[in-house]
């Protein structure tokens, strides 16, 4: 037998029996290296819940600091709505008031 037939066959069963060795906590890996765990959380892990309740908390406190984009970009408060609609009929006779007085800028041929 050659030497590269033995080296290969050695590296085979060497990462199958790697492979045993890490498969022994419950986890699988999926693709590109990111594992799933079958099991509930251990000890050292928190729950989804207890993370979204203490994400609440530090956004009310003011202790998340902002990141990305948005961070550097200044609080302002929303554009408030105008109180007074008017009517379709309002705007059309302000329309035909303005085209009577000539107070339309003109745009290419037409106003």
């Amino acid at each position: 037998m050659q030497t590269r037939h033995i080296l290969t066959a050695a590296a085979i069963a060497l990462s199958f029996s790697a492979a045993g060795a890490f498969a022994a906590d419950g986890c699988r890996t999926i693709a590109n290296g990111v594992q799933r765990c079958d099991g509930g959380p251990s000890q050292g892990e928190r729950g989804r819940d207890a993370v979204v309740a203490e994400l609440h908390n530090a956004e009310s406190t003011g202790k998340m600091q902002r990141v990305g984009e948005t961070a550097e970009a200044p609080v302002s408060d929303p554009v408030p709505a105008p109180q007074v609609a008017m009517t379709r009929a309002q705007v059309k006779q302000q329309l035909a008031l303005a085209r009577a007085n000539h107070q339309l800028a003109p745009i290419g041929d037409r106003y």
